[in-house]
């Protein structure tokens, strides 16, 4: 039915022309000047088109207004239901991003830790560390033959040099003695240790190495405070190099000990292992 009503109001409007085109001809007698008769009937006649007209048109255009009223208010619904559709649309593809970054974050923390420090981790951690430009450190590795182990310390290591701190030249040495100071099915240590192998650091250092573990956990990287000692399971050249340059109150150490996704407790079989040739 709606689509009648613009018909009809073309024909109104029609209608309106005419009525009022008969009315200007009989009122001025261009027509029927001899019959006045007729000319009137004809005045009555397009007067009664011309209210039929009206009639017609008004209707027409309040059918007209109604159905374009609904229409809007179709549209309006229609744009409001695909608004609500965007929103939870957009809603679900935020909740699988956060689901998908919480899902990286978990592969990366299980996986390798040195791809930890690239990208945007390496920028933030260069950034903090940079403040502490030439500070002593020497980087060692306690468990032996573990390749996730040493690309950590090797990758530390490259991290500390562009910071400009200033590096042991054995960095990352081989074998931490105190790393193996843990009795027979006791957890074994994991993550990496933060220390200084003077036993009277500067109060400098101390607050270095604190900041140092909280730079490493914001990674996040499982780093934790511990006292270390100057001795190794390298050449005695590298002992020599360390006790020299490294065992000072202003030095750092940083250990770098298995994943801490791996197991968490050994027997004595395991010790030659854990600490190398």
């Amino acid at each position: 039915m709606n689509w009648l009503w613009e018909p009809l109001e073309y024909v109104g409007e029609t209608l309106v022309f005419l009525g009022v085109l008969g009315e200007v001809l009989a009122g001025r007698k261009l027509i029927l000047k001899n019959n006045e008769l007729l000319r009137e009937a004809l005045e009555v006649f397009a007067s009664w088109v011309l209210i039929i007209g009206l009639a017609i048109s008004l209707g027409a255009l309040v059918g007209t207004n109604e159905h374009f009223n609904s229409t809007i208010a179709d549209l309006n619904n229609q744009a409001a239901r695909s608004n609500d559709h965007a929103a939870r649309a957009s809603l679900d593809a935020a909740q699988l991003q956060i689901k998908a970054d919480e899902l990286e974050e978990q592969l990366l923390e299980q996986g390798p830790r040195n791809l930890l420090l690239y990208g945007k981790r390496e920028d933030d951690f260069l950034n903090s560390v940079r403040q502490f430009k030439r500070q002593k450190v020497q980087v060692r590795i306690c468990v032996f033959g573990n390749n996730e182990v040493r690309d950590t310390a090797e990758r530390l290591t490259d991290l500390f040099k562009n910071a400009e701190w200033t590096v042991s030249p054995h960095s990352p040495n081989w074998g931490e003695s105190n790393c193996l100071l843990v009795g027979p099915n006791e957890p074994i240590p994991s993550g990496i240790w933060v220390g200084t192998p003077n036993s009277r650091p500067t109060s400098e250092t101390e607050e270095r190495a604190k900041e140092l573990v909280r730079f490493l956990k914001r990674i996040p990287l499982t780093a934790t405070l511990h006292r270390v000692g100057i001795e190794t399971a390298r050449s005695s050249e590298s002992r020599t190099s360390i006790d020299e340059q490294y065992g000072a109150p202003d030095s750092i150490v940083v250990t770098v000990l298995g994943h801490p996704s791996e197991g968490t407790s050994r027997n004595s079989a395991s010790v030659s292992f854990l600490i190398g040739p």
